[in-house]
Order: structure tokens, then C-alpha cells, then sequence
């Protein structure tokens, strides 16, 4: 399946979680890539569909884990499905953590890569991308 969705703007948020070793470690395990600390959020122009289709697909489970902080204090973070896709040939994955800020029509994206380096595109553009 083809997705067709609009490149937005994150909070951040994605760079500091894959930057934690719970996350990247079990995603290069998973998926064969250290992931670049980061996600491309893209905006689907047919969530309803795109929800569906997933739903019915296998997905890897990244499963959640604690972490001491520097205050010694534990932080929980949370699980997440991820399933695999391409982006102009190079591997990724989208991931869907269970608990999230996004609105069910953005998705994250995950690769070795920067994405928008990679593919030459930027906030606004058009981003297809092959599950």
C-alpha cells in the first residue's frame, strides 16, 4: 500500500525518545537500523483508511521500559507498534506509540536516515511512502 500525507512540524519530542537506549536499542535489534534521533511526522490525507489497513497487518511490538534519570528518580516510557515501509527506496518504519500527543491523522517515521535530508523535502511538502 501506497500513503500519500503532508510533512508537519513535531514538538521535538521524537528526538529525545530516540535517543534513549531502551528505544534505539530494541529498534536496531528489530529493524536492523540505529535510528536517527528524530521522527518525520507526516499529516495522512486518509487516516480512516490508513488505520484500517495497519490493523490488519502484523506490526513489532517496541516494548516499554524505566529509566533513571539524573535526579535518580524513574521515568516510565511507553510501548510502541511499529510496522515496516520505505521512503524513496530506504528502510523505515512507521511507529505508533499507545500513548501520544499526534491526532489520529499523523503518523511517525522512523529510519536510519534524515528523512528530509534524504528525500530533499520539507514542512508542507508531499511525502509518499510504501508499507
Amino acid at each position: 500500500m501506497e500513503i500519500q500525507g503532508t510533512i508537519t512540524d513535531g514538538l521535538g519530542k521524537g528526538k529525545c525518545y530516540l535517543s534513549l537506549d531502551g528505544y534505539r536499542r530494541q529498534i536496531k535489534e528489530k529493524f536492523g537500523f540505529e535510528p536517527y534521533p528524530g521522527t518525520l511526522n507526516l499529516k495522512i490525507s486518509d487516516p480512516i483508511k490508513v488505520r484500517k489497513y495497519l490493523e490488519q497487518k502484523k506490526y513489532m511490538t517496541i516494548n516499554g521500559f524505566c529509566e533513571t534519570g539524573p535526579d535518580g528518580k524513574g521515568m516510565t516510557y511507553g510501548e510502541l507498534h511499529a510496522y515496516l515501509c520505505e521512503v524513496d527506496g530506504t528502510p523505515c518504519a512507521i511507529i505508533i506509540p499507545l500513548k501520544t500527543s499526534h491526532e489520529k491523522d499523523t503518523i511517525e517515521i522512523i529510519s536510519k536516515e534524515n528523512l528530509r535530508e534524504k528525500t530533499g523535502k520539507t514542512t508542507n511538502d508531499i511525502l509518499r511512502l510504501r508499507i
